[in-house]
């Protein structure tokens, strides 16, 4: 979990669930609340899902790799949101941004089946382009809880190495 300034350093244990395409991923509370590089991230353990009254010693948070594929490739323009449908009877969001209106809905890819929905807000009048909004024409983010994340490659867009070869970044997990 990272926020702008710092990345949460608590240990936590974290599996994958391969059936369902499942990262999970468990904290202990009070480590969690104790560190104050995650506590800097400005996100509430609560906002996240966690429940006093349902596990006093520990929360989880669970994300669909396939939503988070989905989500970054969407942003990326290199997946199409038309792909997609939206959820049937879910909440409508309307937003304005720099004179522009977004339309916030839900959505899922249905050759997934199983996948988390995501939140994308799309630009309400599609004939002004990217170019002329100088921002974006889309942008989804994952649900988590009480509230949303946008999911980001760290290693995405290396500088290229000595030879002028463009190599991604290395992850370290």
């Amino acid at each position: 979990m990272s926020g702008v300034h710092s990345d949460c350093q608590s240990i936590a244990v974290s599996t994958y669930d391969l059936a369902n395409s499942k990262r999970n991923v468990l904290y202990d509370i009070v480590e969690f609340m104790a560190d104050s590089t995650c506590t800097s991230i400005g996100v509430s353990p609560s906002l996240l899902g966690y429940n006093y009254y349902l596990d006093k010693y520990s929360f989880r948070m669970g994300v669909s790799i396939l939503s988070t594929m989905d989500c970054n490739a969407i942003n990326m323009d290199i997946l199409s949101l038309d792909l997609l449908q939206t959820v049937v009877n879910g909440p409508t969001y309307e937003v304005s941004f720099n004179g522009h209106t977004y339309i916030g809905q839900y959505y899922i890819d249905v050759l997934y089946y199983g996948m988390d929905p995501l939140l994308c807000f799309r630009n309400s009048n599609p004939e002004v382009t990217p170019l002329q909004l100088g921002y974006f024409q889309h942008l989804c983010m994952i649900p988590f809880g009480n509230t949303v994340a946008l999911p980001l490659f760290m290693h995405y867009g290396a500088s290229p190495d000595a030879d002028g070869i463009h190599r991604p970044k290395p992850c370290y997990w």
